[in-house]
């Protein structure tokens, strides 16, 4: 195995882990709201930390997959010289950028399974995400009626409208755009 540049390998693991920790915290805050929504369930901590572990543990999988490919292409193209044709086509010469990948991974499988039993982590989680859900919920609310009045006087003959408006808001619509909207500002954000 090639000497893998401990600074390049903390970089990859840090990065990996933050871009893991948002995606569960997407997953749970997504999960908090069609709970809520289809369901009719309130916010229930309990289950959401049971479902922020389910979460770690499935991207815990999907990282030691991710490793475990890293390291068969890294046997497949051992002896595999010449220059790659397209990002996918790897060659000897990317031996070191291979381990590097498949010991990033590894570690951060690796820290995904401590952190299902760190009860202060999964507690955060679970606050980050009912917080994101709340604002979800809130903007999507706020989007579809407007700002809140402020200064309201009780002569003010526009409240029974604004009310009626309120309570016809269709906010499972409003959250399903919300959340098309979020994922397609992450993924434009990712790229």
């Amino acid at each position: 195995m090639p000497t893998l540049d401990p600074t390049a390998l903390r970089h990859s693991i840090d990065d990996g882990m933050i871009i893991t920790r948002s995606a569960i915290v997407v997953a749970l805050d997504n999960w908090i709201i069609l709970r809520a929504l289809s369901a009719g369930k309130p916010f229930d901590a309990g289950a959401t930390t049971a479902e922020a572990r389910s979460e770690l543990g499935r991207i815990e999988t999907e990282q030691r997959e991710l490793s475990r490919r890293a390291s068969d292409i890294r046997t497949r193209v051992a002896r595999q010289r010449g220059s790659a044709r397209h990002g996918h086509d790897y060659k000897q010469a990317d031996d070191t950028a291979l381990a590097l990948r498949s010991a990033a991974h590894a570690e951060i499988a690796d820290r995904l399974a401590h952190q299902r039993d760190d009860k202060a982590y999964l507690a955060e989680l679970v606050e980050d995400a009912r917080r994101r859900a709340w604002a979800d919920v809130g903007s999507a609310i706020l989007g579809r009626i407007g700002s809140p009045v402020v200064g309201y006087a009780p002569e003010d003959d526009g409240r029974e409208d604004r009310l009626r408006e309120f309570r016809e808001v269709d906010l499972a619509g409003l959250l399903a755009r919300s959340r098309a909207q979020a994922v397609e500002h992450e993924l434009d954000d990712r790229w």
